[in-house]
């Protein structure tokens, strides 16, 4: 690929070799523009496109889905719940403690 001038494409190869490492560290391995990509089917800036429109890893989803969770609770007035809202909570309870269960064990 190197010397196909594939990564020059970014400007200086060692430009578009770091584009592609930050897209590899962000996709999933199993993801179809990183076969794309080494296929030679697809370009450095379309993989650059796909790294930045996917969704974060498993990891970044739960550390960005626990942040906001504590941001709502922190701000949560609970004299003002609907029972829908009281519902809500009670089954989120009972998943987080089965999967912290989990975690523990």
């Amino acid at each position: 690929m190197y010397l196909d001038r594939k990564f020059a494409e970014h400007g200086r190869s060692q430009e578009g070799i770091r584009v592609v490492i930050r897209c590899l560290k962000t996709l999933p391995s199993d993801e179809p523009s990183v076969l794309e990509f080494f296929e030679n089917s697809m370009t450095i800036a379309a993989l650059d496109k796909a790294a930045k429109s996917s969704t974060p890893n498993e990891k970044g989803v739960v550390v960005a889905g626990c942040s906001n969770f504590i941001d709502i609770l922190l701000n949560l007035n609970a004299k003002r719940l609907t029972e829908e809202d009281k519902d809500a909570l009670r089954r989120t309870a009972l998943v987080l403690n089965s999967v912290l269960s989990e975690v523990r064990a």
